[in-house]
């Protein structure tokens, strides 16, 4: 996408839009990025109407402290060694940890049998693991 920064995938980015994300990212608009269309809050724009067609994708970093700092789910990957299936051996790995702190106790989001080649791949599925579950929690 853009310099070093890596950004959540298109359809994370839309499962955000639904639980409300307005924190900045790259504007999307028919799946497409557009040269220049860093957004900071989506919230300060309150008198332009969100379209259908029209995402905010933020970058991984972003989306994890929104998750954490609005919707109180933490988000933490860790490396680990792990045999993968393949036979190649032992190679680096990562994983995550999912959980939601509430008055009731943690809620674990985190799927244990999920292992990852980078800390993007682990910290982005932690992410969509997260939305989705928020998701299903409004849906209810």
């Amino acid at each position: 996408m853009d310099g070093h920064e890596s950004y959540v995938s298109i359809e994370v980015a839309k499962l955000l839009k639904e639980l409300k994300f307005d924190w900045e990212g790259k504007l999307c608009i028919d799946d497409k990025f557009y040269p220049g269309s860093e957004i900071k809050r989506w919230n300060n724009m309150d008198n332009i109407k969100s379209p259908e067609n029209l995402t905010v994708v933020p970058t991984l970093y972003i989306a994890q402290k929104w998750l954490r700092d609005v919707q109180g789910i933490d988000i933490t990957v860790s490396f680990c060694k792990h045999e993968f299936e393949t036979g190649s051996g032992i190679e680096k790995a990562y994983f995550n940890e999912c959980e939601k702190i509430t008055e009731d106790g943690v809620i674990d989001y985190t799927d244990n049998e999920a292992y990852f080649h980078t800390y993007e791949e682990a910290l982005e599925n932690g992410i969509e693991l997260a939305v989705n579950a928020l998701i299903e929690e409004h849906n209810k």
